[in-house]
C-alpha cells in the first residue's frame, strides 16, 4: 500500500509541472564538417559541325571535374530534324574520370549506327564521326566556343 502511495505521489508531481524556463545560453562551436564535394574545374564547349552542305549540326560537350576526382560529362548533337544526348558520372579511378570522353549515335548519312565520339586532348575539346560505311568516316569537328569555369 505504501509503494501505491509513493507511486501516486510522484506521478501527481510529474504532472503539475510549472512553465518552461527561458532558453540557456548557445553551446559551443563543434568541429567543422567535412567540405564536401566541389567543382574542381568545368568546361562546355559547342559549335556548328557541317561538311560542305552533306550535314549541318550543332554539338555540345560539358566536362565538370570535382574535388574528389569524379568527374561528369555530357554531349550533345542535333539538328532541326533530330537529337542524341549522353550524360555520365565516372567515379574517382575510373578509366572516364582520367581521359574524359562521351558518346551518342546520330548519323549523318544513310541510317546504320554512325557514332559522334566527344573527347579532350591538350589543344581542346572535339567530336569525331565514326561510321565505317559512311565517306564521313574519320570527320573531326573542333567545338572551339568554349567557357572555361575555375573556382
Amino acid at each position: 500500500m505504501r509503494t501505491l502511495g509513493v507511486v501516486l505521489a510522484c506521478s501527481l508531481l510529474a504532472a503539475c509541472e510549472g512553465p518552461a524556463g527561458p532558453p540557456g545560453p548557445p553551446g559551443e562551436q563543434g568541429p567543422p564538417g567535412s567540405s564536401g564535394l566541389d567543382v574542381e574545374r568545368s568546361t562546355y564547349c559547342e559549335g556548328e559541325i557541317s561538311q560542305g552542305g552533306v550535314f549541318s549540326y550543332v554539338a555540345g560537350f560539358s566536362i565538370v571535374e570535382y574535388t574528389n576526382g569524379g568527374v561528369f560529362v555530357s554531349c550533345s548533337v542535333f539538328d532541326s530534324t533530330a537529337e542524341s544526348s549522353r550524360s555520365q558520372y565516372f567515379a574517382p579511378g575510373q578509366v572516364g574520370a582520367q581521359t574524359p570522353g562521351c558518346a551518342v549515335v546520330l548519323d549523318v548519312d544513310t541510317p546504320n549506327g554512325g557514332i559522334w565520339v566527344f573527347e579532350r586532348d591538350s589543344q581542346g575539346l572535339f567530336a569525331t564521326y565514326n561510321d565505317s560505311q559512311s565517306s564521313n568516316d574519320g570527320f573531326v569537328a573542333d567545338l572551339a566556343d568554349c567557357a572555361e569555369y575555375l573556382p
